[in-house]
């Protein structure tokens, strides 16, 4: 039995990307009993089925593991805050047994006149009471020193143990411009603590309101023509947006089934889409316009079935237009081969794209349930409609559809770089 479930989770692994993530192996109840992070999942998760005889609590985790869940995160930082919420949340009984000592390492804020955010392993859970904040449990101290290391050159707090005795000069943290020396009286309070503030909402994953702050404040210091404070400002929005991500939790079968169930309902589909469609369009500036479509089957990539566009009758950077053109040869040639049309297309893009797209299917007789997927707050339209459909965020179904629509926005662009270096090449000839 063992045997069987071993091979079923190594089938699962050629799923995983080879990015940075968080991955939760589980019980057959759903229970996580593992949780860990790393930079490609694929390969760590692999690993865990090479060192299965020299590793007993491995061994156990892939006795009774069912299932391998993946969040996709676009930094190291976010696997590392990520994978200390789901195993301070879920507790899983692997990662627990792994620590000989049964400690953590923690993020603590102490409860001073200017807070000092320290690491600091606990083993008893009530001496985390003591701090003002705490962050974790963590299972990387590497990881945590490098996210420290990043917020307080855009935060600078101080992170020394307390002296008995007084300073009386700046520690080499403070020529670094890592600390603002409140030891020496150095800092000003409030901007202290703001700064500590700064750091909660980072670690409490809330990196866009400090990103709302930051930008209405370096325009503010803009208008007062006080252009350093407004650069200062520019170059920390950059630092954060470099680690800014949207979640992708990619999850078991059971919940991809869960996603075109849940699709069926909230856009009053007539059947459940098991056969969807996708398009997207890549151009820079009108040049190597590139066209691209994705199938996906019960939720999952059926890449013989991807097509790929290059734009003949639209000039000049035209995105809506291009749009048009590739959705009606598509189904043009469908009709004239008679093959499957699918139960749900969507389009990549708001309003526009999908009003040419639907007249397009018009003009053909073709009454296929469409939708557009806008990327800036990925807002569901559709035709004859003037309000989006706002799917919440830990939905199945709208994870689904953004595993769609990026596929379909990897495969344009991918076609686009292989024209454009074509033609580069030829220029060079």
């Amino acid at each position: 039995m063992n045997q069987e479930i071993n091979i079923e989770l190594k089938e699962r692994v050629k799923e995983i990307p080879e990015t940075t993530g968080v991955y939760i192996f589980r019980d057959s109840e759903g229970n996580a009993i593992y949780i860990g992070k790393a930079r490609s999942i694929k390969n760590r998760v692999k690993s865990h089925f090479s060192v299965i005889e020299d590793n007993v609590n491995n061994a156990l985790i892939l006795k009774t593991a069912t299932k391998i869940d993946y969040i996709l995160t676009d930094s190291e930082i976010e696997a590392l805050l990520l994978e200390a919420k789901l195993i301070k949340k879920y507790t899983p009984k692997y990662n627990i047994n792994l620590k000989d000592d049964k400690s953590f390492p923690y993020i603590l804020i102490t409860d001073e006149e200017f807070p000092r955010v320290i690491i600091r392993r606990i083993r008893k859970i009530g001496k985390l009471q003591e701090y003002k904040r705490f962050f974790g449990p963590f299972t990387d101290v590497k990881a945590i020193k490098r996210t420290l290391n990043f917020l307080f050159k855009l935060f600078p707090v101080c992170s020394c143990a307390p002296k008995r005795k007084k300073r009386t000069r700046p520690c080499l943290k403070f020529q670094l411009k890592s600390c603002s020396a409140p030891c020496v009286g150095n800092a000003n309070k409030d901007n202290y603590l703001k700064s500590i503030e700064n750091i909660e909402l980072f670690l409490d994953g809330k990196k866009k309101e400090i990103l709302e702050k930051f930008k209405k404040r370096m325009k503010e210091a803009a208008d007062d023509l006080d252009f350093e404070t407004a650069a200062n400002l520019r170059d920390h929005i950059w630092a954060l947006e470099k680690t800014i991500i949207t979640q992708r939790v990619i999850t078991s079968e059971s919940d991809i089934s869960l996603g075109i169930v849940e699709l069926k309902e909230i856009l009053d589909l007539p059947k459940v889409p098991r056969r969807i469609e996708a398009f997207d369009i890549s151009n820079l500036g009108g040049t190597d316009p590139t066209g691209s479509l994705v199938l996906f089957v019960n939720g999952q990539p059926m890449k013989d079935g991807y097509r790929r566009f290059k734009i003949k009758t639209v000039e000049g950077a035209n995105d809506v237009a291009m749009m048009g053109e590739v959705v009606e040869r598509r189904y043009k040639r469908l009709i004239k081969e008679q093959k499957n049309i699918p139960d749900l297309i969507v389009v990549d893009g708001g309003k526009p794209q999908l009003n040419i797209a639907k007249k397009v299917l018009s003009n053909l007789e073709l009454t296929i349930p469409i939708i557009g997927l806008a990327k800036k707050f990925e807002h569901v339209y559709k035709p004859n409609t003037s309000e989006p459909i706002v799917i919440s965020p830990d939905s199945p179904a709208l994870f689904l559809l953004q595993r769609v629509r990026d596929e379909a926005h990897r495969f344009a662009l991918k076609y686009h770089q292989l024209l454009r270096k074509k033609r580069t090449i030829k220029k060079k000839d």
